[in-house]
């Protein structure tokens, strides 16, 4: 039997934050071990009050097996604690995470300089503006940042980075980069329209179904990147986003579905529309969208908004 599903099977046993995989690892040498010990000697290692024992009786791997054949499937890596390749200093604090996921290629955390960026997602615009100062900072000098991408600080962190990554990389062959942004919250795209210098804000009611991008405040250091590597500000109504989450969530055949919410959909609408209106030809040309190129959409939300989602993609709310 595949010795990941033992891993599998003790990270779903093993309370992310609690002490149970740190005192089990300490008596067994393998998850396996683990899975293969008798009840009460767990329970003497682990405590029988402990919240985690019970799973740890429960000796099914069928979840184990139905995550494993879906990350062989999707291409999604899983490292576990087992493995050389794991994180030394990861290995060394209190409560390491049983297994990790990854997609891509892993980086050699043991011989690089990497920094986590992890912040509250109700951020403040002093907050904003060093997340993102701080990452691009650090991306340029060589630092590997790494996030969770989630709404507020981590997702920011993460822009900076990206942003220092393609200018370094790519230098004068930077990919055309575009800010999409809701029409009844557009400051980047008043701003850059304006070009007079200052930053403009927009006000009264931003009542957009893109709520992650209704700020109305442009972020000075960001602008300052933005203004620099962006070529393109796109200012666009709701029924644009509200495409783009019907055609994700059912994509043509051989294509996998994707859920993706309001304001994280709102790139890949854009992309939809400009290419299937006609009367968008203008705006295609200007963007420089053909056959030969080669799109990348940035979404970080799923279907944050139940209701709301369902109703965009079920019932064809927010139609042009």
């Amino acid at each position: 039997m595949d010795n990941m599903l033992y891993w599998i099977w003790l990270s779903l046993c093993c309370s992310p934050s609690g002490s149970t995989f740190g005192k089990l690892i300490k008596e067994f040498d393998s998850a396996k071990s683990i899975y293969e010990a008798d009840d009460k000697k767990i329970s003497s290692i682990v405590g029988y009050r402990n919240s985690d024992r019970a799973l740890l009786e429960n000796k099914s791997l069928d979840k184990a097996e139905e995550i494993l054949v879906f990350c062989r499937k999707h291409g999604v890596g899983l490292l576990c604690y087992g493995d050389e390749k794991y994180p030394k200093a990861l290995r060394a604090i209190d409560t390491p995470p049983v297994l990790l996921y990854y997609r891509g290629v892993l980086p050699d955390f043991d011989n690089i300089f990497a920094v986590s960026a992890v912040g509250t997602r109700a951020l403040s615009d002093y907050g904003r503006k060093n997340a993102f100062s701080i990452s691009y900072d650090l991306a340029t000098a060589g630092a590997t940042i790494v996030s969770g991408m989630a709404m507020g600080i981590d997702g920011v962190a993460m822009a900076g980075a990206i942003a220092a990554f393609l200018a370094d990389y790519y230098g004068e062959d930077c990919p055309v980069i575009t800010i999409v942004e809701p029409t009844k919250a557009d400051c980047i795209y008043r701003t850059a329209e304006a070009n007079d210098g200052k930053l403009h804000f927009v006000t009264g009611q931003m009542d957009s179904i893109m709520a992650g991008l209704c700020c109305g405040e442009p972020c000075t250091i960001a602008w300052e990147i933005m203004e620099s590597y962006a070529k393109h500000f796109v200012s666009m109504p709701d029924y644009v986003t509200a495409k783009g989450m019907r055609v994700l969530g059912n994509p043509l055949p051989g294509d996998e579905a994707i859920v993706s919410g309001e304001s994280g959909a709102s790139c890949f609408g854009l992309v939809v529309e400009v290419l299937q209106d006609k009367e968008l030809t203008w705006l295609k040309e200007q963007l420089g969208l053909n056959s030969e190129s080669k799109i990348l959409c940035i979404s970080t939300e799923g279907d944050t908004d139940k209701a709301n989602y369902r109703s965009i993609v079920w019932d064809g709310a927010f139609h042009k």
